[in-house]
């Protein structure tokens, strides 16, 4: 069954995880309409705007508090299921920060293993690999066979490619035309404009997860000792 609970204004939380706006100034019309939800790009989080003056807010946090009350200092609404577009209120609970912190960690130790290549694959990779396409680079050629940079990176440099590009003048390229860039442009504007200190969504140890960079590289671009160009 499907439970409604009323918002600041003419908004209502639904159970099944939507958020619907009164579009009837009269009560007994029963008029809804449902209110857009984005995806936040960086952690995967469903967001609503509830109005233009207020800032986007995450959907399960605006769920969880309309059927279970404000949560205390201290504690957080997470997913049960870990699927971050599921909303349902029967799939949402409070938690204490440092035990979801735990969970994460744990989660991401026991994450999804990284893929063995076959010899076909590997002999594929090297035919199809283009430095500065971003069709058939190496970040793209991790994502298409379900792996890791640096194993695509060992399969098509050898040990003495860095010499050769030395030597090719290809080293001087800066920024994500460099052959061993992880970032593009749009990465390192997203970084830098989102940036929270001690943050749980946009501090240095979550950025550094999400782009596959070390913390101290997310400093260092924070405080523009890399990508000075920028």
């Amino acid at each position: 069954m499907v439970e409604w609970k009323k918002l600041s204004g003419s908004y209502y939380a639904i159970s099944d995880g939507r958020i619907l706006k009164s579009t009837s100034t009269k009560e007994l019309d029963n008029i809804y309409a449902a209110i857009p939800i984005e995806q936040e790009p960086l952690l995967g989080f469903k967001t609503v705007r509830l109005s233009e003056n207020i800032e986007r807010r995450y959907v399960h946090n605006i769920i969880l508090a309309a059927f279970e009350g404000e949560p205390e200092d201290g504690v957080v609404a997470v997913h049960i299921d870990g699927d971050r577009q599921n909303n349902n209120l029967s799939n949402l609970t409070y938690m204490k920060r440092k035990d979801y912190q735990k969970r994460i960690s744990k989660m991401m130790r026991t994450g999804k293993k990284r893929k063995v290549l076959s010899c076909e694959e590997i002999k594929q990779i090297k035919r199809e690999y283009i430095p500065y396409d971003h069709e058939h680079n190496i970040k793209a050629l991790a994502k298409r066979f379900d792996t890791c940079i640096p194993i695509i990176s060992r399969i098509v440099k050898p040990q003495n490619d860095n010499v050769r590009r030395q030597n090719d003048g290809i080293l001087k390229f800066k920024g994500d035309r460099h052959f061993n860039s992880k970032l593009s442009k749009d990465d390192i504007f997203f970084i830098r404009e989102n940036f929270k200190k001690k943050d749980l969504v946009f501090g240095r140890r979550p950025l550094a997860n999400k782009f596959c960079v070390s913390e101290a590289h997310i400093t260092r671009i924070i405080n523009k000792n890399q990508w000075k160009n920028l």
